[in-house]
């Protein structure tokens, strides 16, 4: 949270943008690269999918703090 950012001697306006964008970092690239995780274990595209939509709320609050930006 940007509220402990003092803790780690970091201004909150600093860790406001390092959150900012590396939520935007990973609400682009988790579908992605959780496909591509999936591939040598998942035999087909439809479990691939479902597994992806699984997970997808798992991200849910990254992809809206991306959007937000």
């Amino acid at each position: 949270m940007i509220a402990a950012a003092g803790h780690f001697d970091i201004g909150a306006d600093v860790a406001a943008h390092w959150l900012r964008v590396t939520a935007k970092l990973v609400a682009e690239s988790w579908e992605s690269m959780s496909r591509e995780a999936a591939r040598p274990i998942v035999a087909s595209a439809a479990r691939t999918d479902q597994l992806v939509a699984d997970t997808r709320a798992a991200f849910a609050y990254t992809e809206w703090l991306a959007a937000q930006s």
